[in-house]
């Protein structure tokens, strides 16, 4: 299911001149919210290991009246994840991105040295031995939700409202 944020400006239209200056107007509004939602959502968005999930977050404009912020590319998988988190009792999660995650934050790398230090492993087998008690983590306690999409609607939906009604203000 993809995650997003719509917009979409309905009602009756004016005709002639009206008409093509309420389109600008509303055209111009949206290239002003578009991005600055987009922003609003990749800031609260974990960066994660490779910062794919942010960097995936995008928006389109997809007429003069519509316009979304949505997921692409290879972040579109995690999207979904991220933003409503992964029930618990599901099945343990691939290992390469944890063991990605443990190789390159500070923070995996202290889990990886407690883990050494605790079993009196070499370094890989600590790392194999990590990356397993996270996946098993993850599958049994599942993930919070981080709800990035949501929480900019939330916070941001009377400011794009204003913005639009200042626009039409000055129409």
């Amino acid at each position: 299911m993809s995650q997003g944020i719509s917009i979409k400006i309905t009602g009756t239209i004016l005709e002639g001149e009206g008409q093509q200056r309420l389109q600008q107007v509303v055209s111009q509004t949206l290239d002003k919210v578009l991005p600055t939602l987009r922003t609003e959502v990749a800031k609260e968005t974990p960066v994660g290991v490779s910062g794919q999930a942010r960097a995936g977050v995008s928006y389109k404009k997809e007429s003069w009246h519509s316009g979304r912020i949505y997921e692409k590319g290879p972040a579109k998988r995690y999207i979904e994840v991220i933003e409503k988190g992964r029930r618990p009792g599901k099945r343990m999660p691939p290992s390469d991105p944890i063991e990605l995650w443990l190789r390159r934050t500070d923070k995996g790398k202290a889990f990886v040295r407690s883990v050494q230090e605790r079993y009196n492993l070499s370094p890989d087998k600590a790392l194999k031995q990590a990356t397993f008690l996270k996946q098993r983590a993850i599958g049994k306690l599942g993930t919070r939700k981080v709800e990035m999409f949501k929480k900019t609607y939330e916070k941001r939906k009377t400011w794009v409202v204003r913005q639009f009604k200042t626009a039409f203000g000055k129409f």
